[in-house]
């Protein structure tokens, strides 16, 4: 298995509490104006997505982005298989955009 830097961070977000995972608890958060950051699976549904994108495309300070683990990988790292996660802490936020510059 391939180590990988941004879910090594998402592991630490989760542990931190500032992470939520699952259509549900995202839009929760969203509601309540605690959502920061997107993170979605590379494998997640059509439909789950565009919901997802629907639900929050009217606030264009949530960015979402998808990555290229899917929910297996992602289960390895917060022990969840899901294929959205969202981060509710801007400082982490900052970070995960960082890890995502560089390995581009």
């Amino acid at each position: 298995m391939i180590v990988s830097d941004l879910l090594n961070f998402v592991g630490i977000v989760k542990k931190s509490g500032n992470l939520v995972f699952g259509f549900g608890a995202v839009k929760n958060e969203f509601l309540n104006n605690k959502l920061k950051f997107i993170l979605l699976a590379s494998d997640i549904s059509e439909n789950t997505e565009n919901k997802i994108r629907n639900l929050v495309k009217l606030k264009n300070d949530i960015e979402i982005v998808k990555i290229k683990f899917n929910k297996s990988d992602i289960e390895k790292y917060i022990n969840k298989f899901v294929g959205i996660i969202g981060i509710l802490d801007l400082n982490m936020v900052k970070k995960i955009k960082e890890i995502l510059l560089e390995k581009k």
